[in-house]
């Protein structure tokens, strides 16, 4: 009689769904990296037991196991090691007390061979993308090297040695960049900038107008302090003021929700003037648009924002930064055969974009004239971006000197995913979340829209979301939880899941979750971290960072 596994014939489904919808915290791996489409932990952890201990027909005994099997997928649980080690002792019974072998051979950003790695089981993770590997290789590899506990009498430890190390590392390349770039960002009195507010412009097409358009879906800066810009009409220009709470008045007819473009329909407050939605891509697609300078965010030294708009110095300090790039980024070839970032923005298999095309679904920056990924970001932050390049590198080598060469490659590997957070939210196509007043993340979804207008934040400031400090104790804040992971044999290798090297019979089981056909580009997407990364790490991890862009000739994905 064939022996069957629990989940064959039975699994707690409302409750392991439940605990995957409310699973998560600072500490939660979604938090140390961007990944798309990202399986939650709580039904990996589930269903991989229920998928490796036996059935038990006995009434008693699957009420028993069901019972457990909910407890074990509560995220408050994830860490309990009474509960962790009662099912790591269950699997081991099951397979003559070895650790049963796993595999997941599209393991992405690590939801699976993570669950399999607590449960004890010997794990095997491989992806054919390079970032998906190299994040494998900082949430299941490198903490596994420090974790210390063996058994279920372990008792929880301080902060491990590892997070103070990087935490130093970490504030010495903010130094470095700071003392470059703190120009960039003037401090006024009492406050410092937080966040410049861009607009894109263009002119109305009315020839009896030629207006500037300042594109805008809203005008909000914070709802919860009913603080807004206002564009007003003086003499055929749009001029902004701020009104609201504690600045002027705001007119009794004007709504900020309502702007001055909606789907790539841009309306002139001047003439009244519609410009129709192709005019408008066509207009932006072929530069025959500006960039605007509108208002800038200012932070108090008591945490309070304030608002006003641009002035002519803030204008100027930027104006002065296209000459100063061109020196860094000539510097830069001379030191360390750095190139500008120059890279188009590639698909798996074309270069055309068409409307109602897949690729136009995930990438309409494209239809704009966004086509290769230094157009994500402006001059000021390229500049900046390019000094966190230059420092990692130099860190890098100062640590390989004064430790060793693998500690410098676990070190610089948690840098880069503080920088790579960074540029989630330091690029210009994010948005300014009005309610919380800070800049979102690039990929609120699994693609890369075009905006209008766009928040352009200050990274040097400290122990904020939107800064690389900030950004650093995101990932070490994960970091810790994840040296707590019980120890467990772990194997992380980039490859193709259509040929995996190994002997038929060679794993218990393989667990995995495959990509949906058409619903996410992962390696498409992959590249605006890729092209950044590739100038930190190529000599580093050479076999993940070597080639012009992330491989894509053998993604499983439908890119038709």
């Amino acid at each position: 009689m064939i022996e069957r596994r629990f989940i064959e014939e039975y699994f707690p489904l409302n409750a392991v769904g439940e605990s995957s919808i409310s699973e998560g915290g600072k500490d939660h791996i979604k938090s140390i990296h961007v990944w798309w489409a990202r399986r939650p932990l709580a039904a990996s952890r589930a269903s991989i037991y229920s998928s490796l201990i036996l059935f038990n027909k006995n009434e008693n005994n699957i009420e028993k196991t069901s019972e457990f099997i909910q407890k074990l997928s509560d995220w408050k649980n994830s860490v309990d090691h009474s509960i962790i080690f009662k099912a790591r002792k269950e699997i081991l019974k099951q397979f003559n007390n070895l650790p049963p072998r796993i595999l997941d051979p599209f393991s992405g950003g690590g939801a699976i061979p993570l669950e399999a790695l607590r449960l004890g089981c010997e794990t095997y993770a491989s992806d054919y993308n390079p970032i998906s590997v190299f994040l494998l290789k900082c949430t299941l590899e490198y903490p596994q090297k420090f974790a210390s506990i063996t058994d279920e009498n372990f008792h929880d430890q301080h902060t491990n040695k590892l997070i103070k190390i990087i935490e130093f590392y970490g504030k010495k390349i903010l130094e470095k960049v700071s003392r470059e770039s703190e120009q960039f960002y003037p401090k006024e009195k009492n406050s410092f900038p937080y966040a410049y507010f861009w607009s894109r412009v263009i002119k109305c097409q009315n020839p009896n107008c030629q207006a500037e358009i300042p594109l805008f879906t809203q005008y909000w800066l914070s709802k919860k302090r009913n603080v807004s810009l206002y564009p007003k009409v003086q003499k055929n220009k749009i001029i902004f003021s701020i009104v609201g709470k504690n600045y002027a008045e705001k007119p009794a007819n004007f709504d900020p929700n309502n702007g001055s473009v909606y789907n790539a329909v841009a309306t002139c407050s001047v003439c009244s003037f519609t410009v129709d939605d192709t005019t408008t891509r066509k207009l932006i697609f072929h530069k025959n648009f500006s960039e605007k300078l509108i208002a800038v965010c200012l932070l108090d030294n008591k945490g309070k924002k304030l608002y006003r708009l641009a002035n002519e110095n803030d204008i100027k300090i930027f104006e002065n930064i296209g000459r100063k790039l061109t020196d860094k980024q000539n510097e830069l070839i001379k030191k360390w055969n750095i190139l500008p970032i120059n890279e188009f923005v590639d698909t798996p298999t074309h270069n055309e974009y068409q409307e109602g095309g897949l690729f136009y679904n995930f990438f309409p920056i494209v239809l704009y004239g966004f086509t290769k990924w230094g157009d994500l970001f402006n001059s000021r932050q390229k500049y900046v971006l390019l000094l966190f390049i230059d420092a990692m590198r130099e860190i890098y080598l100062e640590i390989k000197n004064e430790m060793n060469e693998n500690d410098a490659k676990i070190i610089i590997s948690y840098l880069t995913l503080a920088f790579n957070r960074l540029l989630t939210r330091y690029n210009n196509v994010t948005v300014w979340h009005s309610g919380s007043e800070q800049t979102e993340k690039i990929f609120a979804i699994q693609a890369i829209p075009m905006k209008w207008y766009y928040p352009e934040a200050n990274p040097l400031i400290t122990d904020n979301a939107t800064s690389f400090q900030g950004n650093l104790k995101s990932v070490l804040n994960v970091l810790e939880n994840l040296i707590k992971i019980p120890k467990s044999p772990i194997h992380v290798e980039q490859s193709s899941a259509t040929s995996l090297n190994y002997q038929d019979e060679f794993f218990d089981a393989v667990i995995t979750d495959p990509p949906y056909y058409d619903m996410v580009p992962y390696s498409a997407l992959s590249d605006f971290f890729y092209v950044w990364d590739k100038r930190i790490l190529s000599t580093v991890f050479p076999e993940l960072f070597s080639t012009h862009l992330t491989p894509k000739t053998l993604d499983a994905i439908a890119d038709l």
